[in-house]
């Protein structure tokens, strides 16, 4: 039954990651922590990992109907390959609690200031 509702997970994230661009986490994250029980930091790593295929997968669909922009997107990958290493390792330095939080908060965040914006 668990595989199953895994690749359910990832059908819903991967589905939602190329319909909106949100990357998958939003989905994968709580579910994996919150249903499947695996800790904060794993989930969060786990996320990462099973993000690139489905991001590859996404970026080749949309840049087919030209739906990208290279050069925008060469600067900000940059340094969101700094950034993560430097997540990663506050990752692990931050209790379970607070990262857990600062997920939650961020997700509030970003949809009420979505959801107002006109």
């Amino acid at each position: 039954m668990q595989p199953i509702l895994l690749v359910l997970l990832g059908l819903v994230s991967g589905t939602l990651s190329g319909l909106l661009g949100i990357g998958g986490g939003i989905v994968i994250v709580p579910a994996l922590n919150q249903i499947f029980k695996v800790p904060m930091n794993a989930a969060v790593g786990t996320s990462l990992l099973i993000i690139i295929p489905a991001a590859i997968s996404g970026s080749i669909a949309h840049y087919t109907k030209g739906n990208l922009q290279l050069g925008l997107a060469v600067f900000v990958m940059v340094g969101a390959v700094a950034g993560a290493a430097i997540g990663a390792r506050i990752a692990s330095a931050v209790p379970e609690l607070w990262l857990k939080r600062a997920f939650a908060l961020l997700l509030v965040y970003g949809a009420f200031n979505m959801f107002f914006d006109r």
